[in-house]
């Protein structure tokens, strides 16, 4: 009951993120749900969760830096 609970949680979550339409309120919403980014050599597959190319994603960590 647990893990089922839990796989509608991060169902509902995932919808709330794809209905967002920046990659930077995509990106904040994913960081507040997981508390901090994946290491770089997981950013492809985070760009692929979110729903944006990598490139898109790698602007947004730029100008977070900027």
């Amino acid at each position: 009951m647990k893990t089922l609970s839990h796989e509608l949680q991060h169902s509902r979550f995932q919808v709330e993120v794809l209905s967002m339409k920046t990659v930077a309120a995509r990106l904040e919403a994913w960081i507040e749900w997981n508390g901090e980014l994946p290491p770089k050599g997981e950013w492809v597959n985070l760009a692929a969760e979110l729903a944006v190319s990598p490139e898109a994603l790698y602007r947004e960590f730029g100008r977070r830096r900027a």
